[in-house]
């Protein structure tokens, strides 16, 4: 079984991913369900995870998905070696802003699937095997055991 969630995303953001062009996604926070351990040097020891992109206003619809297996933890920008944080395709302006002084994670992207057809939200369920009827804020969790998707 492999763990799963639903990610809002941007439109421009999951282009990139698409293109190959973003191989880390910058987030907030990481599902503590997938966490297995924490290094000294930032490294989080996650379970390989499902990432289900559902791409945010104008488009509405969940376009794909790729494999998060690996996430470091930074607890300020100015650590963010460059290549990663190139790698992650945010400029050093926008990612201080959004970190905001606080801790920020690198998701890093593998194996990006898009769908032949975008699905609706309500396609998948949530952890409790309800439908899911809104987006997320930022993540949710998925119920993968009936993923028809993957």
């Amino acid at each position: 079984k492999m763990n799963s969630i639903i990610l809002s995303i941007k439109p421009k953001w999951a282009s990139l991913i698409y293109a190959g062009k973003k191989e880390v996604e910058w987030r907030k926070s990481i599902p503590a369900a997938i966490v297995c351990g924490h290094s000294d040097d930032g490294f989080v020891s996650i379970l390989t995870t499902q990432v289900y992109m559902y791409e945010t206003v104008p488009i509405s619809l969940v376009t794909g998905f790729f494999e998060m297996c690996c996430c470091t933890c930074f607890s300020d920008t100015k650590l963010i070696p460059k290549d990663y944080r190139d790698s992650g395709a945010v400029p050093i302006v926008d990612l201080d802003k959004y970190a905001n002084k606080k801790a920020i994670y690198g998701w890093e992207i593998d194996a990006v699937t898009k769908f032949k057809g975008p699905k609706r939200l309500s396609d998948f369920t949530d952890w409790r095997g309800n439908k899911i009827t809104r987006p997320p804020q930022s993540w949710m969790y998925h119920d993968f055991e009936d993923d028809k998707y993957y």
